[in-house]
């Protein structure tokens, strides 16, 4: 993993192409603080993260774990 600001980013763009096209991850960083990720291309790759679909627990007495443990029971058959 790099990890390296805008500036330098903008002005070696293509350097850090390259290495994103090897297969290495490079941190985006906006003054000392990470704000996104260049990470290489996946083709087999159904949803990105950001388009996965996310659970949300509902409010009630019962607790995280047991609610996992319910969904993967339910799962299984």
């Amino acid at each position: 993993m790099i990890k390296v600001n805008v500036k330098q980013l903008l002005h070696n763009f293509s350097e850090y192409k390259k290495k994103v096209k090897s297969g290495e991850r490079v941190v985006i960083l906006e003054h000392k603080k990470p704000i996104m990720d260049l990470t290489p291309y996946k083709e087999h790759i159904e949803k990105p993260g950001w388009k996965r679909d996310h659970f949300v627990l509902p409010a009630s007495k019962i607790s995280a774990s047991e609610i996992c443990v319910k969904m993967r029971r339910q799962a299984r058959y």
